[in-house]
C-alpha cells in the first residue's frame, strides 16, 4: 500500500475543512483558534536564534569534540541524534 495517496487525501480534506470553516488559510485558522500572532512569533524566534547562534555553535563544537572526537566541521546530519 502506497502512503502518498492516503496522505494526499487527508491533506485535501484538511484544507477543504479550513475553507469550509471560513478561514482563508491555515495560518489564519491557527491564529484565530490559538490567539497567537504567528508572524510575530516567527519574528521573535528568529531574533532569539540570532542572539544565541554563537552560544549554540560553541556548545555544539564542545559536544562534538567530547562525544565523537570530531571538530564542528566533521559532524553530519545523522550525528546530531547521537550528540
Amino acid at each position: 500500500m502506497e502512503l502518498n495517496p492516503i496522505y494526499e487525501e487527508i491533506y485535501r480534506k484538511f484544507w477543504q475543512q479550513i475553507s469550509h470553516l471560513g478561514y482563508k488559510d491555515y495560518v489564519e485558522m491557527e491564529e484565530n483558534l490559538s490567539g497567537i500572532d504567528l508572524l510575530e512569533l516567527h519574528a521573535q524566534t528568529e531574533e532569539a536564534l540570532a542572539r544565541t547562534k554563537d552560544l549554540y555553535v560553541d556548545l555544539l563544537a564542545w559536544f562534538a569534540k567530547k562525544k565523537i572526537g570530531a571538530s564542528i566541521q566533521d559532524p553530519k546530519h545523522h550525528d546530531m541524534a547521537f550528540l
